[in-house]
């Protein structure tokens, strides 16, 4: 049995992709992380005398983008998910 954490786990930018390119079998290219949001916009305030414009934000996906070039968190899927190599055929003795 597991004891519960009371830290929370946290992942870089960089993990995450990493667990991506895995989990999608992907062996080969240039990844970054794409983030898709949901934004809602209305009267926000703790009362209803105070209440002014404003803007909420959420995650709703995430996901990988291929590029073309590296930038400061992109994951080459070569390095971290090798595609496996073919097992070479032992010779049977005549």
């Amino acid at each position: 049995m597991t004891s519960p954490h009371h830290q929370p786990l946290l992942f870089s930018i960089e993990d995450v992709i990493e667990a991506l390119i895995k989990a999608q079998g992907i062996h080969e290219g240039l990844f970054c992380l794409s983030v898709t949001f949901n934004i809602g916009i209305g009267d926000f305030g703790p009362t209803q005398e105070s209440l002014a414009p404003g803007v909420s934000a959420c995650i709703s996906r995430l996901g990988l983008q291929q590029v073309q070039t590296p930038g400061p968190h992109t994951v080459n899927a070569a390095q971290v998910n090798p595609a496996p190599q073919p097992r070479k055929r032992k010779q049977q003795n005549p």
